[in-house]
């Protein structure tokens, strides 16, 4: 007879740890965006912007983890500003012309 139920594969594990709803970019600039609405005299103007940031990067992410902004960070921009966040790694594109 065999059982089912003898091997659970978790899908939660590979999930992002989150903070009430948020992964922890998306947090981060929610944190921001309610300090800013604190301090500003314009709430809805302060409201709009930082949903939309959350949805930009969201959009950015398409449901990958906070990992990807690395990556992504990696491959766009410049050696310059990439050098201070990942300084072990070459440049992006001599990494791609030396594979």
């Amino acid at each position: 007879m065999k059982d089912c139920n003898a091997h659970t594969i978790f899908s939660h594990l590979s999930h992002p740890k989150r903070f009430i709803g948020l992964t922890i970019d998306e947090a981060v600039i929610a944190v921001i965006g309610a300090l800013f609405l604190a301090l500003s005299t314009q709430k809805i103007i302060v409201i709009l912007s930082f949903m939309s940031m959350v949805y930009g990067l969201r959009k950015i992410k398409k449901n990958r983890g906070p990992r990807f902004l690395i990556v992504l960070l990696y491959w766009r921009l410049p050696h310059a500003m990439t050098r201070f966040v990942l300084p072990r790694l070459p440049d992006s594109a001599t990494r791609f012309w030396k594979n």
